[in-house]
């Protein structure tokens, strides 16, 4: 009887282990999705920011 009690104590203990290790693999895909799409939109408002820099120096140059 013991031994019959005990399997599936196992099973749901490596039932509850892969559903935190999917959970945390899941939380960690997601938080690098969002540090990477924060490091785009750094990258990309630079970009936009330089270009603005850019037109604003020419149309003061061909004020003067």
């Amino acid at each position: 009887m013991l031994g019959t009690l005990s399997y599936p104590t196992v099973w749901q203990n490596h039932l509850t282990e892969s559903l935190l290790c999917n959970i945390l693999l899941n939380i960690s895909g997601n938080l690098l999705n969002d540090v990477l799409k924060v490091k785009w939109l750094y990258r990309y408002s630079k970009f936009l920011l330089n270009v603005y820099h850019f037109c604003t120096i020419k149309k003061l140059k061909n004020l003067s």
